[in-house]
């Protein structure tokens, strides 16, 4: 049922969502999926802005590198450089060789955590026999596995040991170093140099030097979260687009069936929700910042826009989110305390406020009664008419969609007696066919002139709802019965002697209209 707190403009939206969701895109699902997606949009957002941060530190780490550099030569004794750069390169060797050993036993420890999928519960032989190479498979795989991890054990284990033997060759290499290194440094200590700041220069190097190599690899990946980036927003876009898609061809179907209706969609134009929506995410009070909102919404999702505007500009929006830089929004005429509580905001806030989309518009128009449908004017958006026109346009578009029992209190409330001739009866009539319709009434045309199949007489009895009785029995069944026919006379028709008082009022018409029906049917048997 649709929410009636909703005004005229929400209703029509909420009425073709839940149209396209008996045609193609369920409403819960779609709003899913979008959560999904704003989520890794979310994901990619962050993982490059945190690598951007780390690269925009890039020249610090090289001025610092240069600086131990600098340091270290002021040390050095120019003639022993070349044999201590000699040993710190075997040092260094040997420390990349135990790094590597170390991730090499990381990722031993990630291999014995892959458990082997729990096998199926199988009750037929057919079924076991067909699930045997996929178990055969998966035993082979555990057991590669298994070996794998045992040799990386192995191997990182002989490493390590070799290092500290005494016959190796690289270890014998090692030795040496570490000795060139101890006597460089007891000729610094009878020099007066201090020894621990070198000490902690060389080490200073060494995570300079590291992070400069991480830094690299992350330079490398960069260009790949950029476009994972991109994709992940496009994949926002096109899950709108879609659900457009599917709105469009609903209404389409809709129009054919009910040509008394038109609809458009326009793309991103609905930017209540998206003005609400940051209001709430900035913690703003009611009616804080409340110019700012509409000026930037205006701006990006305006009527006068094309999409392809709307597109670009919310580009520029969210750039300036994820970047906390606002200058590109200058013509968006934004007050500076809003600019501020843009900026005070946490980076994960930013980056939520990025994901949002102003919502697509949806415009409901009617044909106004006895005009041309060629002519523009003669549609009127729904939410301009009357009571009456509107309850006209929503229920013939209710009644154009869905297989599915439709339930209907007092459909004629707002509308005139020719409405109610005219729309509801052509209407029901057609939809009886294809779908199980149960209507509240008080109007008499709607059993009578849609030949309701049943028809059940209600009363009010001392507080209670009840179905009327008639000399004991229950007064149901179709119009042929006849105290069905004698309640519906009574109570809609205000009784037969009401009905045939009016009949006689009208009966001049009445023979008006039944000579020139009869007249058009002896024309046209006249013809043939």
């Amino acid at each position: 049922m649709v929410d009636e707190a909703l005004d005229d403009d929400q209703v029509s939206v909420e009425l073709v969502a839940r149209g396209v969701d008996v045609t193609s895109v369920r409403v819960d699902q779609f709003a899913e999926e979008l959560h999904d997606r704003r989520r890794r949009f979310t994901e990619a957002s962050a993982l490059r802005l945190e690598t951007e941060a780390k690269l925009a530190g890039r020249k610090k780490v090289e001025d610092d590198l240069a600086e131990v550099n600098r340091k270290l030569a002021a040390l050095d004794d120019e003639e022993e450089k070349k044999k201590l750069t000699s040993a710190q390169a075997v040092l260094t060797d040997k420390a990349g060789i135990l790094r590597y050993s170390s991730k090499a036993d990381e990722l031993a420890t990630t291999l014995e955590q892959i458990v082997q999928p729990e096998r199926p519960n199988l009750t037929t032989d057919a079924g076991a026999h067909f699930f045997a190479p996929l178990e055969q498979l998966a035993e082979r795989a555990s057991s590669a596995v298994a070996d794998l991890v045992t040799e990386i054990r192995r191997v990182t284990g002989a490493a390590r040991a070799g290092l500290d033997s005494e016959t190796d060759e690289f270890a014998k290499t090692i030795a040496a170093a570490e000795a060139v290194k101890t006597a460089y440094e007891a000729r610094l200590a009878e020099l007066g140099v201090d020894l621990s700041q070198y000490g902690a220069l060389g080490v200073e190097k060494v995570a300079f030097t590291d992070e400069l190599a991480t830094l690299d690899d992350l330079a490398k990946q960069q260009p790949k979260q950029v476009e994972d980036e991109a994709a992940a927003w496009a994949a926002i876009n096109e899950l709108f687009a879609q659900r457009r898609s599917a709105r469009d061809s609903f209404t389409e179907l809709v129009s054919s069936r009910t040509p008394g209706l038109r609809f458009s969609v326009d793309a991103h134009a609905d930017h209540a929700s998206w003005r609400q929506a940051i209001h709430t995410e900035l913690g703003f009070r009611q009616g804080d910042h409340v110019d700012s909102l509409l000026s930037v919404a205006e701006w990006i999702w305006g009527a006068s826009l094309d999409l392809d505007t709307r597109l670009a500009r919310s580009q520029v929006w969210r750039d300036a989110l994820l970047s906390n830089d606002y200058t590109p929004l200058s013509d968006a005429h934004l007050s500076s305390s809003f600019v501020s509580r843009l900026k005070q905001a946490t980076e994960t806030v930013r980056i939520g406020l990025a994901t949002l989309s102003a919502d697509d518009a949806l415009d409901m128009r009617f044909l106004k009664e006895g005009n041309d449908p060629a002519d523009e004017r003669s549609w009127q958006t729904v939410t301009d008419g009357s009571p009456g026109q509107r309850s006209a346009a929503m229920l013939a578009f209710t009644l154009s969609y869905g297989d599915s029992p439709l339930v209907l209190d007092q459909p004629e409330d707002d509308l005139d007696s020719a409405l109610v001739s005219e729309l509801i009866v052509t209407q029901f009539r057609k939809a009886r066919w294809k779908r199980q319709l149960i209507v509240v009434t008080h109007e008499a045309n709607i059993p009578v002139n849609t030949d309701a199949e049943v028809v059940v007489v209600l009363e009010n009895a001392e507080g209670q709802l009840r179905i009327m009785k008639r000399e004991g029995e229950v007064t149901t069944g179709p119009i042929d019965n006849p105290e069905v026919r004698k309640s519906i006379q009574e109570l809609l028709e205000g009784g037969v002697r009401a009905f045939v008082n009016r009949e006689r009022r009208y009966d001049n018409e009445l023979s008006k209209y039944r000579i020139d029906v009869g007249m058009l049917a002896r024309r046209r048997s006249g013809d043939s």
